[in-house]
């Protein structure tokens, strides 16, 4: 495959995608301000809560996703069948959804009680966390589609559908009454619709009778290990944000997340692209891709930094010089680190990161807690970001030089 036709590709593939996640991530934005008029901080911050969940809910495909897209990229490599795959994935993740739905059931009121007691009752916020996890469940079932499509190099479709799902949550909230439970249908709700659709969309015609392959199991469990340990460190704040800070903190700490997320969604767009073309092209391309989107990164913090004010005054939500400066920096050494997680992962190497991710879990937690309560969200966001500077920042580009060295990743 020549340079030529490998950067066309990706461009096609990337650019419809980075459109739609834009307007995904500014729609999130434009509802920060209406729905904190409507719901009030305590209520806003306990959707907040909730929505921050939706990564380790996200998690409860058990590893289907990961597993089908690469076997499924190597598979159309070797121009072989897909259906034994498809069927596969589809009877693993039923399966898996409705073991989820049970744990769900049997624990909401343990949950709702620890993470949502400071701004609801628990009479509200058991029903409230119970509804957000079913339709989140949908969404981790959603995604094993999704994974489909983006091997199938259509991961454009998935991106556009969750665009036009956000632009008609951001109507709704400006033409109806919203109250909490609506908030919720309309943010996580016509996200889940849009999920189901594309289940739909990829499975319909898949026949449950036939060969099914048990490797795929294999493969998904290890991908479900890695994405669990790899979520007590880029999902961690989850748990320790409700404990630590306060309602105009976890604003300020929300806010901050939906503005670097414009240019987080869009690193994430062309490294998901990127991650269905073969290991050698990815590996080719490693330094170029890198230079650009921590080029991207730097630019946009300095850019916040200048709209400061403009930004607080508009949103009505403080945020300081410090907090916009410790965030850039994150998503700097998040560019670098993801995109040698990528790497290995592509070539289906992950024994490494067995013994990597749990250590990493291990210092982001205790840092979390530590400087989060003393320093709260200032303390947050070095916590993260010193937890990857000790771990995986130098040892993931080791790794995948060592790897590429031996020939391994080709």
């Amino acid at each position: 495959m020549s340079n030529t036709s490998i950067r066309s590709s990706f461009l096609k593939t990337t650019s419809s995608a980075l459109a739609a996640k834009a307007v995904f991530a500014l729609t999130r934005l434009l509802t920060i301000p209406l729905l904190l008029v409507t719901l009030g901080q305590e209520n806003y911050a306990a959707l907040l809560i909730l929505c921050a969940f939706e990564g380790w809910f996200l998690l409860l495909d058990f590893g289907v996703g990961n597993a089908l897209q690469f076997s499924l990229t190597d598979c159309y490599a070797k121009k072989e069948d897909d259906a034994s795959l498809l069927r596969t994935g589809l009877l693993l993740g039923s399966i898996g959804w409705l073991i989820s739905l049970l744990t769900l059931s049997l624990t909401v009121k343990t949950l709702s009680s620890i993470f949502l007691h400071k701004h609801l009752s628990l009479a509200t916020a058991a029903p409230l966390f119970f509804y957000g996890g079913v339709l989140y469940l949908v969404q981790a079932l959603g995604s094993i589609a999704n994974r489909v499509l983006f091997a199938k190099q259509k991961g454009y479709v998935v991106h556009v559908t969750q665009a036009v799902a956000s632009l008609a949550s951001l109507i709704l909230v400006l033409s109806c009454k919203t109250t909490l439970f609506l908030a919720v249908t309309y943010i996580i709700g016509l996200q889940t619709l849009g999920a189901f659709g594309l289940s739909y969309y990829v499975f319909h015609k898949v026949s449950l009778r036939g060969k099914v392959r048990g490797d795929l199991l294999g493969k998904a469990l290890r991908f479900f290990l890695f994405s669990v340990m790899a979520a007590f460190v880029t999902l961690a704040d989850s748990f320790i944000v409700p404990l630590v800070l306060g309602t105009k903190e976890i604003l300020s700490y929300n806010l901050l997340c939906k503005l670097f997320g414009l240019v987080a969604f869009a690193y994430s767009a062309c490294l998901q692209a990127l991650s269905s073309f073969t290991t050698t092209v990815i590996r080719e391309h490693r330094w170029q891709f890198c230079f650009y989107a921590g080029t991207a990164v730097f630019l946009f913090t300095i850019g916040v930094k200048l709209f400061q004010k403009p930004i607080s005054s508009f949103f009505s939500i403080e945020i300081d010089a410090v907090s916009v400066y410790l965030f850039g920096l994150y998503l700097l050494i998040r560019v670098a680190c993801d995109f040698h997680a990528t790497l290995l992962q592509s070539a289906h190497i992950l024994r490494p990161f067995f013994y990597l991710v749990p250590v990493q879990a291990l210092i982001n937690f205790v840092l979390l807690y530590l400087l989060g309560t003393s320093c709260l969200l200032r303390g947050l966001l070095l916590a993260q970001s010193l937890s990857y500077l000790v771990t995986v920042f130098w040892v993931l580009p080791l790794l995948a030089r060592r790897h590429l060295s031996q020939g391994v990743m080709l």
